[in-house]
């Protein structure tokens, strides 16, 4: 469940319950308060926009959907931090996709088939992943099209991403930290 605390009492405020389903990625989805918001990814492939005065639920939209037969083809957990800035709010799903949503309403503005184990990056242009084959992408964050792709991990899972300067920098598995131009991808 999704609980909320008071700072001052450590007095749980509200909580929300989900139903986990039988199988989870080894990888958690971080909620961020922003804007007036809580943004919260579940193991359902759902981003919640929480008030974080009273739990209610603004909105509730599908990241990623399940598919498959077996249990393993049906993991969906959207991972790492979900980003925001003005307009829209951007989370990735395992097995899923990077997809964007309008900020209020939570009506989805863009999406691609992208299986990451961790969140998202954004900044004024583009919107950044790397999926868990290592291949490292930038989209348009207005549009979701393709600005580059690349290789960048070979095969070394990426166990985090942030933007620093004009950097997209990834780590893997082993600690190697991998700097990726944000303009083309280059490393």
């Amino acid at each position: 469940g999704i609980s909320a605390f008071d700072p001052k009492t450590g007095n749980r405020k509200w909580v929300i319950q989900r139903a986990l389903p039988p199988l989870t990625v080894r990888s958690s989805s971080i909620p961020i308060a922003v804007r007036g918001a809580a943004f919260v990814g579940t193991a359902q492939g759902k981003l919640l926009a929480i008030d974080p005065s009273n739990g209610n639920i603004g909105w509730e939209s599908t990241v990623a959907a399940p598919k498959g037969t077996s249990e393993l083809e049906r993991l969906v957990d959207v991972t790492g931090r979900p980003v925001v800035d003005a307009e829209r709010v951007c989370a990735s799903a395992y097995q899923g996709r990077v997809a964007c949503f309008d900020l209020i309403r939570g009506t989805l503005l863009w999406s691609r088939d992208v299986s990451a184990l961790t969140g998202p990056q954004l900044d004024a242009r583009h919107v950044y992943i790397v999926d868990d084959k290592g291949i490292a992408q930038a989209f348009d964050k207005s549009t979701g099209g393709t600005v580059w792709k690349r290789d960048a991990l070979a095969g070394r899972r990426a166990t985090g991403s942030v933007l620093i300067g004009g950097y997209f920098a990834i780590q893997d598995a082993d600690g190697v930290l991998h700097l990726l131009d944000t303009a083309s991808g280059k490393i």
